[in-house]
């Protein structure tokens, strides 16, 4: 989670590269207030690019309300848990949690 304030009316692009950079997953949570944030969709591309870049799944789309989402929010399987529901939020929690926290090599093959 992010602690940064960024500063009104200042660039604030280059603090959002810097502190996504720094994230091993980016969790976007889709909903029709973050597909009206400019914001939230220019985090959403800059955690895209670094995924590309890094050959690997940096963004973890969960999509949390229904909302028209642009083609390329689509690009990814988001984890489907419109309008709240909470029993996919708990699965979709739990495969993030497997995603940040492999379980190891060895206690999988007793």
């Amino acid at each position: 989670m992010d602690r940064k304030n960024l500063d009104v009316g200042c660039a604030w692009q280059i603090e959002i590269f810097e502190s996504l950079d720094k994230c091993r997953k980016i969790v976007a949570m889709l909903s029709p207030e973050y597909i009206a944030s400019k914001v939230c969709k220019e985090e959403f591309n800059i955690a895209w690019l670094r995924g590309r870049e890094a050959d690997d799944d940096i963004i973890f789309p969960l999509y949390l309300y229904s909302a028209p989402l642009p083609t390329y929010m689509k690009y990814k399987n988001f984890l489907d848990c419109r309008e709240g529901d909470a029993l996919r939020i708990e699965e979709a929690s739990r495969r993030l949690l497997e995603t940040l926290f492999p379980p190891a090599a060895d206690a999988a093959h007793p």
